[in-house]
C-alpha cells in the first residue's frame, strides 16, 4: 500500500487488527500477516482535554499541537 501523507493512528489500529485479509500480506509460507501499511503516522490532540487534566504544566501550554506528526523508520518481518 502506498498511503499519501499522515494517517491517524486510530486509523492504522484498525487496519493492522483487522482479521480482513485486504489488509494483510501472504507470506511464502501460504500464512497470513498483519502491515503497517504506511510509515506516516499522525495523532491528533485534544488541546483542551490537555489543559483541562493538567497533563502539561501551565508554563507550556502554549506549546500544545493540534498534531503530531512522524515517521516510523523501521520495518520488521519476522
Amino acid at each position: 500500500m502506498n498511503i499519501p501523507g499522515y494517517v491517524d493512528v486510530e486509523d492504522l489500529l484498525q487496519i493492522m487488527l483487522s482479521d480482513d485479509q485486504q489488509y494483510k500480506v501472504q507470506l511464502q509460507s501460504g500464512d497470513w500477516a498483519n502491515i503497517l501499511p504506511t510509515k506516516n503516522m499522525q495523532l491528533r490532540v485534544d488541546k483542551q482535554a490537555v489543559v483541562a487534566n493538567k497533563v502539561v504544566p501551565k508554563e507550556w501550554e502554549d506549546a500544545i499541537v493540534d498534531t503530531m506528526q512522524w515517521n516510523y523508520s523501521k520495518w520488521h518481518c519476522k
